[in-house]
């Protein structure tokens, strides 16, 4: 790969990093969020909102598969 796609892409990397830090930050002490600038402030609410889709799909696939298991269990139960 070019000098340039290999520098792009560690900073990338390092930016991820230093956002995941400021994340665990803000989850062990919330009153960091007093010190960010609107601009992260937007970032990092971004993010949480990407979150809470993902936990929020991942409850709604659970619950399909807790109905999928109720209907097996009675008609297993039927069947007895």
């Amino acid at each position: 790969m070019n000098k340039f796609f290999d520098k792009t892409m560690a900073e990338g990397i390092a930016r991820h990093e230093s956002f995941m830090t400021l994340v665990n930050q803000i989850n062990e002490d919330p009153s960091v969020l007093d010190t960010l600038p609107y601009e992260m402030l937007v970032q990092v609410n971004a993010y949480y909102d990407e979150e809470c889709r993902k936990l929020e799909n991942h409850i709604r696939e659970l619950e399909e598969k807790l109905t999928c298991m109720k209907a097996e269990l009675k008609e297993e139960g039927d069947a007895a």
